[in-house]
């Protein structure tokens, strides 16, 4: 039996270190829909000619002016990221496995699946362990 224990770790860490970028991105595709939310507010604003809310300040109706934040939406990157590293992980996750399943394959058939192996030869051929008079007398 070949020593393959590290394959299946292997495989193991990929898929958790999955599942963990795949939790992280669902987490960040909630940062990232509420941030589109405050860009479109904050489009909309502008093209209408209202005051909006700034994200660093909650008092921007004071002077009816629109101010302009940084509308860069970085958490549908770290998004996109985690969602292609959980995928690729998951892949070769997968793989590890599949390999520990084949590395662990018997080579060689035992006798217990090919019972016609199992009866001893002699002399060159394969005979039953009964005797010769006992093979006779059956019909």
């Amino acid at each position: 039996m070949p020593n393959t224990m590290y394959l299946i770790r292997n495989s193991w860490i990929c898929i958790a270190i999955a599942l963990l970028c795949g939790l992280i991105a669902i987490r960040t595709s909630q940062a990232s829909v509420g941030k589109q939310i405050k860009i479109l507010d904050n489009d909309y604003a502008i093209r209408t000619n209202q005051a909006v809310v700034n994200e660093q300040s909650d008092n921007a109706h004071a002077d009816n002016k629109v101010k302009k934040f940084n509308s860069t939406n970085y958490y549908s990157y770290a998004t996109l990221i985690f969602s292609f590293v959980s995928l690729f992980l998951v892949i070769i996750g997968i793989g590890f496995l599949c390999y520990f399943s084949y590395s662990n394959l018997p080579q060689q058939p035992s006798a217990v699946d090919n019972p016609s192996t199992s009866k001893p030869k002699i002399d060159g051929k394969k005979t039953d362990q009964r005797s010769k008079t006992q093979q006779s007398s059956v019909p």
